[in-house]
């Protein structure tokens, strides 16, 4: 199963950002070809369609491997600078054989 979600945002141009959230993948079945995993990439830019958004240039990217079941939460997190403009997006996917789960997703500027 791939999945992905994408929120656009218009923050603060030239400045440092924290993106973080938390997944969990079970992990009753074999993994998806490359390991089961929940990415979240910070896109430089604003897109009405997704293959655009999948063409843009990536201000920061993290990727969770870690399986732990139903209900057992892992925090990812990254930082990034936002270019001239301030739009950003947030593109989170998963690639799993089996359900997986994003919760918490918290965007703010570095302290």
């Amino acid at each position: 199963k791939t999945r992905f979600a994408y929120q656009a945002f218009t923050v603060s141009a030239n400045t440092t950002y924290v993106v973080e959230c938390e997944y969990a993948i079970k992990d009753d079945v074999d993994d998806a070809p490359g390991g089961d995993r929940i990415g979240v990439q910070i896109l430089e830019g604003h897109f009405a369609d997704g293959r655009d958004a999948l063409e843009a240039n990536k201000l920061s990217e993290v990727v969770g491997a870690e399986a732990l079941g139903k209900g057992n939460f892992t925090l990812v997190k990254t930082e990034f600078e936002t270019g001239d403009t301030g739009e950003i997006a947030i593109w989170i996917y998963g690639v799993t054989n089996e359900d997986a789960y994003v919760d918490n997703v918290k965007l703010y500027p570095k302290e």
